[in-house]
C-alpha cells in the first residue's frame, strides 16, 4: 500500500526545516513552491516569486557561465547535485548558500520538475575567509622575520609546515606535510617526551591552550639546533 503525504502535512514538514528553504520548480525551472525560510533568506514574498525562473536567484557571473541551467541538468543526470555558491537577494545583496538540487518524479517515475533545498551559510563563509586572511597575514609576517609556522590537523595528526619551518626541521625547502610522529623524531631524544606531553595538554579540554616550548632539533646530518 502506497502512502501519499497530504498537503497540510507536507507544508508542516517543510516549515519544520528551520535552516533550509525549499524551492520547487517545473521542468522549465519556473518556481512553483516557496517554503521554509525562503522569504526571509531572499527577500521575496511567495506572491512575488511564484512564476519566476530560478535564475533570478543566481549571480550574473553564474548565469553567464550557464550554472543556473547546468546545476539542474547534473541533478537530473545523477539524481542529486550539491553546490556551494553565491546567490542573489531581492535587494541586490549576495548570500553564500549550500544547496541540494534533485528531480521530482511522479508515481510512474517520470520527472515533473525539480526541488532545491538551500541554506544560508554566509556567516560561516565570511568567518572562514577572515580566518584564512589572518593566517595568510601571520604567515607572511612570520616568513619576513625568519620565523617558521606550522598547522596541526588534530584528526589526521599531520603537520603542514611553511617554507621556513620545513628548513628549520630539515624537511626540505617547500611547504611540507608531515606526520606528528615524524615531527617528534626530529626532536632530541632527551626533549621528546616532555614536548609530546606539553603538546597534548594544549589540546585537552580545559587545558592551557598554548605553551612556549624550547627544545633541540636533530638535523639529518647530525647537527643540533635549538628551536623556540
Amino acid at each position: 500500500m502506497s502512502f501519499r503525504i497530504v498537503p497540510e502535512y507536507y507544508r508542516l514538514a517543510v516549515e519544520s526545516l528551520k535552516e533550509y528553504a525549499l524551492i520547487t520548480m517545473d521542468m522549465d525551472l519556473i518556481i512553483g513552491g516557496w517554503s521554509g525560510p525562503a522569504a526571509a533568506m531572499f527577500g521575496y514574498a511567495e506572491s512575488e516569486i511564484i512564476g519566476k525562473n530560478i535564475s533570478i536567484l543566481f549571480t550574473p557571473e553564474d548565469k553567464a557561465k550557464g550554472i543556473n541551467q547546468s546545476e539542474f541538468a547534473k541533478a537530473l543526470k545523477h539524481g542529486r547535485e550539491d553546490d556551494e555558491r553565491w546567490h542573489m537577494r531581492k535587494d541586490g545583496k549576495s548570500i553564500w548558500c549550500y544547496g541540494i538540487s534533485f528531480p521530482l518524479k511522479d508515481e510512474k517515475g517520470k520527472v515533473r520538475g525539480f526541488a532545491k533545498l538551500i541554506r544560508d551559510d554566509t556567516e560561516r563563509k565570511l568567518a572562514n575567509d577572515r580566518a584564512r586572511e589572518n593566517e595568510e597575514r601571520l604567515s607572511i609576517a612570520a616568513e619576513s622575520t625568519g620565523l617558521g609556522t606550522w598547522d596541526f590537523d588534530v584528526e589526521r595528526r599531520t603537520l603542514h609546515l611553511s617554507d621556513r619551518a620545513a628548513v628549520l626541521f630539515g624537511l626540505g625547502t617547500a611547504p611540507t606535510d608531515a606526520g606528528f610522529e615524524q615531527f617528534l623524531e626530529r626532536i632530541h631524544t632527551e626533549d621528546r617526551s616532555e614536548i609530546a606531553a606539553t603538546f597534548q595538554k594544549c589540546l585537552e579540554p580545559g587545558g592551557a591552550g598554548q605553551a612556549n616550548l624550547e627544545y633541540r632539533v636533530v638535523m639529518p646530518n647530525g647537527t643540533v639546533r635549538s628551536v623556540l
